[in-house]
């Protein structure tokens, strides 16, 4: 909270009034604090003290300087340089204890000076205090109190921070006790008006500083794109941003369809602010309104926070954002999160399945990667080349050292497909076996290399298969062989016979009978 402040005037003051003007006069006329001080040092001197002057307490530091002077000359003025620490100084125990005094103390004589405190304070509470019926008034506090208490210069109604100066006079040759009471009547006097002064010039400073902030406000609404609302308990709007006025004013020269929306934005808009306001739960709730200027459909996320002033709610504050092209987003987003859960459960069965599948390929397959770096095995690759950091047998080291060079060597070479012949030990049978790898390059959508993969088919399954099927080959041939040797030696002596019997035939063509000539005929034919 701004407070008032009093300006320090070190400048020495003339005694400019008329003989017949009365101080109280002079001090009702001020209009405003700083005045008073002068005023009443010039009517102190007018009293007959020689010269007078102000103290003040700076209640950050806890240093006490004079703030005004009158027939003071610089030097003098830094006699009464001190702090609120020092209790020893006789103005410092004027000021705590709240109560005027010789100094030094003794009879009136001329040269002494006289103090007097002067502090905030007075018999009426102020309004804030009064309005809320509440006893913490600073001035009432510090008209009650018979000690300065420091830590308590702040109004906890008001919030404003009190004044605390010490008022001196230097007694003249003629200062008697009459002089003393009228120096007393006219601090409390000038202390009465400046305790007005000061709340007055608070209450200004207040009011200041809140239209600095109303208007710090409604810059900041004015700047923002989204539409700010004020509204009060009754939801009725107090204040709203040009982006707000778009939707719940009505434009000019807009047709009846146009008002009627409007209208229907507001009738949405309180039902809404109703609706959180029961609630008490929701902050935001969602709410479609029509933009009359554009005919168009908005989605806002209307946020709320409620407004309170000493813990009584006033109000609410609603921010309004345009969620229509992120909502529209967010639904794209969603279908296309529902498509790549698809995909990726497609992707996933067939992952699975070529996993069954390699897994279940009799020959041993490696995949690596663009660096020519294994990346998967399969069992029976597990079984030649080792897996994890246990400790392996030097011919499966020797097997890895080879594979190593090969698949660098296919890598980074312009071939897209390779077979070669690696021999490899095989700890399954123990002994050196030739095996046929056959490789090829998976790219990437860039046409770079991705992944490559091996198989390494086993040469000497081959081999054995190769010769079992000579051999069988070769018996089958032999066994024919043989077959034509008996069928030879068998139509060999079947033929000596029937060559004999064809002989006898012969010639018994011309010594046939004719009733036997249908037998000679039937064996003819079957020996021809």
């Amino acid at each position: 909270m701004a407070s008032s402040a009093l300006r320090r005037k070190r400048e020495h003051f003339r005694d400019p009034r008329s003989s017949s003007e009365s101080a109280a006069l002079r001090l009702s006329a001020a209009e405003r604090p700083e005045e008073i001080l002068p005023i009443l040092l010039e009517e102190i001197v007018h009293l007959g003290f020689p010269n007078a002057l102000a103290l003040e307490l700076d209640f950050d530091t806890g240093q006490i300087k004079p703030s005004a002077s009158l027939n003071c000359s610089s030097e003098y003025l830094k006699k009464f340089n001190t702090s609120l620490w020092a209790s020893e100084n006789p103005f410092v125990a004027a000021l705590q204890n709240l109560k005027s005094g010789l100094v030094p103390a003794g009879a009136i004589r001329s040269g002494s000076l006289y103090a007097h405190p002067m502090i905030y304070r007075n018999f009426s509470r102020c309004w804030e205090a009064e309005r809320e019926s509440r006893n913490d008034c600073l001035a009432i506090q510090n008209a009650e109190s018979s000690k300065l208490q420091i830590q308590q210069q702040v109004c906890s109604a008001c919030g404003m921070r009190s004044y605390v100066h010490v008022i001196i006079g230097q007694l003249g040759r003629s200062t008697g006790d009459t002089q003393l009471r009228q120096f007393r009547n006219l601090v409390e006097r000038a202390n009465r008006q400046l305790t007005r002064l000061f709340k007055v010039e608070h209450y200004y400073n207040r009011m200041r500083d809140m239209e600095i902030t109303i208007s710090r406000m409604t810059t900041v609404m004015e700047s923002m794109a989204d539409p700010v609302i004020l509204t009060d308990n009754q939801h009725r709007v107090i204040i709203q941003n040009r982006a707000a006025e778009r939707f719940f004013r009505v434009p000019e020269g807009v047709s009846e369809g146009g008002r009627r929306a409007v209208e229907f934005n507001n009738l949405l808009f309180s039902a809404a602010l109703s609706s959180m306001t029961v609630s008490a739960n929701d902050s935001s709730r969602d709410l479609t309104l029509v933009d009359v200027m554009e005919g168009e459909e908005v989605l806002f996320e209307a946020v709320c926070a409620p407004t309170y002033m000493n813990e009584t709610r006033t109000g609410m504050v609603t921010v309004m954002r345009d969620v229509t092209d992120l909502r529209r987003a967010d639904q794209e987003l969603r279908a296309n999160l529902d498509k790549l859960r698809a995909a990726e459960e497609v992707v996933r069965q067939d992952r699975d399945r070529l996993n069954v599948v390699i897994e279940n390929v009799g020959d041993p397959i490696v995949v690596a990667d663009n660096s020519a770096k294994i990346v998967l095995l399969d069992p029976l690759a597990k079984e030649l080349f080792g897996t994890g950091n246990r400790v392996r047998a030097p011919q499966v080291v020797k097997n890895e050292a080879k594979l190593d060079a090969y698949l660098t060597s296919f890598t980074f070479s312009f071939v897209d497909h390779q077979n070669k012949a690696l021999h490899l030990f095989n700890p399954s049978s123990g002994s050196d076996i030739e095996y046929a790898a056959r490789s090829g390059k998976i790219y990437d959508a860039r046409g770079q290399v991705a992944y490559t993969v091996t198989v390494l088919r086993d040469f000497s399954t081959w081999k054995r298969l190769e010769q079992l099927q000579m051999e069988r080959r070769m018996l089958e041939m032999e066994k024919f062989a043989a077959t034509g040797r008996l069928a030879g030696t068998i139509a060999h002596e079947i033929n000596n016979p029937m060559e004999a019997i064809k002989n006898a035939i012969f010639l018994l063509r011309n010594k046939v009978e004719p009733d036997s000539q249908q037998v000679y005929d039937a064996l003819k034919s079957e020996t021809a």
